[in-house]
């Protein structure tokens, strides 16, 4: 089964190299359904690297967020990654992180991951939130294919950002499944999904999973071709 992982990441830089990650937030999604969640994150070293432009911003934003963000965690960056990697690892292999976009936080994850000499679970699969908005509902403003039914009640909060996130996968997961949906078996389609079925007469058959398209390829004793 696929699982998918909304990660936000609340950080004081735009990149691992002039920022520092404070805390990462996830929200799950298992058959289209939120389950589980993690939000966990890190201190806040002043001596650290800090984006001039992005600590404006922070000191723009609500007091109560600032405070969640910057003064919640005391723990060191181990802590975080291995608290972050135990918990992914309870889920099958088949991981996604997701994220809008996933460039910035898959950056910031793989760095943390990367600096404390840790396995990542996430290995390579992303999904971009905003590359699926804009290949899914191209004339669309973001607000208008957003879930908005969703009131966050604290925006700029890693979980509450994650959870908005994948209310919106979720949404347009199931609108890719209504324009593109599995074929029949008597259709065609138009990308064939194969599986070996058996080898008869020098011959192996492979049939596709969704459709009645059949391929062969001959086999000599001393060489497939």
């Amino acid at each position: 089964m696929t699982t998918f992982f909304s990660v936000d990441v609340e950080t004081t830089g735009p990149d691992p190299a002039s920022g520092q990650l404070l805390t990462v937030g996830i929200q799950v999604v298992e058959d289209l359904k939120l389950t589980k969640t993690f939000y966990f994150g890190q201190r806040f070293h002043e001596s650290g690297h800090k984006d001039p432009d992005t600590m404006i911003w922070w000191e723009e934003q609500d007091p109560t967020v600032r405070m969640e963000a910057f003064g919640t965690f005391l723990n060191g960056s181990y802590a975080l990654a291995y608290k972050l990697q135990t918990f992914l690892d309870q889920f099958p292999a088949s991981r996604w992180f997701v994220a809008n976009p996933a460039a910035f936080d898959r950056a910031f994850i793989n760095d943390l991951f990367s600096t404390q000499n840790l396995r990542n679970p996430f290995h390579y699969r992303s999904l971009c939130l905003r590359s699926m908005r804009f290949g899914l509902t191209p004339n669309q403003e973001w607000g208008e294919s957003r879930t908005d039914r969703y009131e966050n009640p604290m925006p700029h909060h890693a979980l509450h950002d994650a959870t908005e996130q994948a209310l919106d996968l979720i949404y347009l997961l199931k609108r890719g499944m209504m324009m593109n949906p599995v074929p029949e078996k008597e259709d065609r389609c138009r990308v064939h999904s194969w599986q070996w079925e058996e080898n008869v007469d020098g011959k192996i058959i492979w049939k596709c999973r969704n459709c009645p398209a059949i391929k062969t390829r001959y086999v000599r004793t001393d060489k497939a071709y």
